[in-house]
């Protein structure tokens, strides 16, 4: 039941500014920090440092003088911060970006003798002031989100800063150091201090909105060979830019639970970089506990054991230490703990408690449930108040929760985390409600979405029932895709913000997107569309709308077309699927989301959609006018074709009037379809008189639109036209003109299939069938005497109908995908064969 107690580090007598002189004596010349083209030396910048530190002095900073600092991440910011402690002050970051009504806040808090929103234009050389601060005397008050409805000031002193940039765990590969966090967020101390107090280079990464493309850039071109990144950003990191930390030697993670499956790439990817899961409150100076990661990765990542200056503690209610195994609140002592919440007295005898074990000393309680494993190392497993972390902030969900009560028309006010959202539930108006909140508050507080209820529900001992709350959806009030392009980017802004639909005129960062998340959508976007996109034009453009626009996908005219170019884009064989009876290919739009990137897609729809075109007079009519589409595209096979039910008669049809020309078709799919058998004339004339109430059920379940509830008996064809407006979806944009051309081309389509004959075709079959649909469940086998070639067969847990939809499409979609792949693949080892 042993504490994790630190390795014997003594309190050092010197300060941060006796630390930064004790690096410039040993290398003057050395590069102290870089921001694009700009350089200065360690000479260089104490110089600087010294001359406004003498500057603030002769405005009347003394020791425990604070001083706030405006001013964005640039070498000013280094300057500005290293003059403040030198003049003895305290220097107070306060983010330019914030609103300004939160500025003021924080500037009446702190009462800073001296804000600095811009280095003063001296060329005086004042003499340089005494070496500024005691170690035991605060150097940085940094703000956090508060629990009792407002920011609180953490004092960290000398000691503090000395302690975490002297731990031996610095000692390699922090040569380089990325700063590029946020002034006011804690990780910025490591970013600043360690290098600068250690000898080595404050790389600046480039000043505001930092997406992963331009720090993945930074990291590369500048050379950094350290750096630290929040769980969300080291993921996505790994997911995307893993090569642009190919000099890296030092990766630190945290602020959340960090991706085993992230780390594990990263590792796999460059071998001789070390993962480091850093844990610690703004309360214990950036870091308290670390984790190195070695040998294989396990299910968790634990944050592992004390910073050298640190004492770990994991307690019961009674502050009695829990054996390993046990859940306890992790409690955390030594030098390295802040002084306390500046002017907040109670508030801070509340969290800095004294340390029964060791006497005259106190801890911090951090409010982390926790567990020491088999190795000794401990593992976050979560928290014991309502505290959440979001992209490395920590939020007090009562300070929004405060903000939103003081809003009016605005009862109740309940804040929580929903995944990566912040998620605001009131009672009362919500129109403008977060405009006005953005007003007050730094983004990273704003709630993603704010959903009106009529009362808060409780449990039965009267508390808040969170679990009552409703799951929120993005507003549905906007546009409807008009195209099955737009239709997919819809799908994949609402997959990535995990929200159930979005609208076309609905902002991503409205719907609460973030820099992360939009790294995410792109390069979803890049594997659904097939296309690049630079992360800025979602800045510009962030509705589905405006994206459409920018990539040319915003063409109308094209979707009732026989050709619809799903994803005209790719260097691979296309698959070019024919629609199903009712002749639109719309609902292929969603293998958008299982295909490879680099596999075109292409949709034949029938003629008579867009006009007064009259349908085809026959299957054959209808393979050559397909065929004069298909052709445009790739004049010559190998082909891949694709149809769903009546569309699967055709695709048949068109791979063997290809092969009378001389064409090969390596890959026919067919979904849940049987061939065409003529039929005798009273049979045919049975299937045009079905009941057209069955015909729209099947058309709405096609088109992803949930038919629980609905009575198929009362689904007239009013009734299936104000279903379709009131979905958000593509097929919702159809007129009461496209709807009836359609069925007008279903009954034509169901009377010529049934004329039908096929031949054999030399190709190879992969068919799915729909376990779903009763007794009637399709025998493959029943296109053996069609096909020369293999027959692979895929069930699919589904009916007839809904195929095309998501729950369908996980099964079906990594199928297909496989299947192309393995053609594509055999297609070019038999070309080099041949060769």
């Amino acid at each position: 039941m042993a504490a994790s107690f630190a390795s014997g580090f003594a309190l050092s007598a010197r300060t941060v500014t006796e630390f930064f002189a004790a690096s410039v004596a040993r290398n003057p010349a050395a590069v102290a920090v870089v921001s694009g083209e700009t350089e200065l030396t360690y000479a260089e910048l104490a110089e600087r440092s010294d001359r406004l530190a003498g500057h603030l002095r002769q405005h009347g900073v003394r020791p425990e003088s604070r001083v706030a600092v405006l001013l964005p991440r640039s070498v000013d910011y280094v300057v500005a911060v290293l003059a403040v402690v030198k003049a003895g002050g305290v220097y107070v970051p306060v983010d330019p970006e914030y609103p300004p009504e939160r500025r003021r806040y924080l500037l009446a808090d702190a009462r800073p003798v001296v804000v600095l929103d811009a280095l003063p234009a001296t060329e005086d050389r004042p003499e340089p002031p005494p070496a500024g601060g005691h170690p035991l005397g605060a150097a940085y008050i940094m703000y956090t989100s508060g629990s009792t409805g407002t920011p609180k000031g953490v004092e960290v002193t000398h000691a503090d800063i000395v302690a975490l940039t002297q731990d031996p765990c610095f000692a390699q590969g922090h040569e380089r150091v990325l700063l590029h966090s946020p002034q006011v967020f804690d990780a910025s101390t490591y970013e600043l201090w360690v290098p600068l107090l250690r000898g080595g280079t404050v790389v600046v990464a480039p000043p505001g909105r930092l997406d992963t493309e331009r720090l993945a850039r930074t990291v590369a071109e500048h050379g950094v060979t350290a750096l630290w990144l929040t769980a969300g950003l080291f993921s996505v990191m790994a997911e995307h830019h893993a090569e642009a930390l190919a000099g890296v030697r030092q990766l630190w993670t945290g602020g959340d639970v960090v991706s085993p499956q992230a780390v594990r790439r990263v590792r796999e990817a460059h071998p001789d970089l070390t993962v480091v899961n850093g844990y610690g409150p703004t309360e214990t100076t950036t870091f308290a506990a670390r984790h190195p990661v070695t040998g294989d990765v396990g299910a968790v990542v634990p944050i592992g054991a004390a910073m050298d200056a640190m004492r770990l503690y994991v307690l019961d209610e009674r502050l009695r230490l829990v054996p390993p195994g046990v859940t306890g609140e992790l409690y955390i002592a030594g030098t390295g703990v802040a002084r306390g919440y500046l002017d907040q007295p109670a508030l801070t005898a509340e969290r800095f408690v004294a340390d029964p074990y060791m006497p005259g000393e106190r801890m911090y309680r951090s409010g982390d449930l926790v567990r020491r494993n088999a190795d000794g190392a401990l593992e976050f497993l979560g928290r014991a108040d309502d505290q959440v972390k979001l992209r490395g902030f920590r939020i007090e969900p009562a300070e929004v929760e405060a903000v939103l009560r003081g809003h009016p028309g605005i009862t109740q006010a309940v804040v929580l985390a929903r995944g990566d959202r912040l998620v605001a539930y009131v009672v009362g108006e919500t129109e403008g409600v977060r405009e006005a909140l953005a007003q007050r508050l730094p983004d990273y507080l704003v709630p993603s979405a704010v959903v009106p209820v009529e009362a808060i529900p409780l449990t039965a001992n009267g508390k808040v029932d969170r679990a009552a709350l409703p799951d929120p959806a993005a507003p549905t009030g906007g546009r409807a895709p008009r195209t099955p392009q737009e239709e997919a980017l819809c799908e994949v802004f609402a997959e990535v913000l995990g929200v159930h639909r979005v609208g076309i005129d609905e902002s991503f960062f409205d719907l609460g997107g973030h820099s992360l998340l939009a790294t995410r959508l792109i390069s979803r976007i890049r594997a659904v569309l097939g296309v690049e996109l630079p992360i800025r034009a979602l800045f510009q453009s962030p509705t589905v709308a405006g994206l459409a626009g920018q990539l040319q996908l915003d063409v109308q005219e094209d979707t009732l077309g026989v050709l619809l170019p799903l994803r005209p884009h790719g260097t691979r064989p296309p698959l070019f699927c024919v629609h199903p009876a009712g002749g639109l290919s719309w609902p292929y739009g969603a293998l958008l989301q299982h295909l490879d990137p680099d596999v075109p897609l292409y949709g034949l729809q029938a003629r008579g959609l867009a006009g007064d075109e009259e349908p085809a007079a026959s299957v054959a009519d209808m393979v050559e006018d397909y065929l004069a589409q298909l052709r445009a595209v790739q004049p010559h096979g190998p082909y891949h074709l694709l149809g769903w039910s009546f569309g699967a008669v055709v695709a048949h049809a068109l791979a063997e009037r290809l092969q009378e020309l001389g064409e090969r078709t390596d890959l026919l799919v067919v979904i849940d379809a049987v061939p065409a058998k003529p039929l005798p004339e009273e049979a045919r004339e049975q299937i045009a008189a079905l009941e057209m109430s069955k015909v729209y059920l099947g058309m709405l379940e096609a088109f992803h639109i949930d038919t629980d509830g609905i009575d198929e008996a009362g689904l007239t064809h009013e009734e299936f036209l104000r279903i379709l407006s009131a979905e958000n979806t593509a097929f919702a944009t159809m007129d009461e003109r496209i709807a009836e051309a359609a069925m007008r081309i279903l009954q034509n389509n169901v009377a010529i299939g049934a004329l039908h004959r096929h031949g054999r075709v030399a190709t190879d079959l992969l068919i799915f069938t729909a376990t779903d649909n009763g007794e009637y469940v399709i025998d493959p086998e029943v296109w053996s005497p069609y096909i020369e070639g293999r027959i692979l067969h895929h069930r699919v847990t589904s009916s007839h109908h809904a195929l095309m939809q998501p729950e369908s499409l996980r099964q079906l979609g990594p199928a297909l995908a496989a299947e192309l792949r393995s053609h594509h693949t055999h297609h070019i080892h038999s070309t080099h064969r041949e060769d």
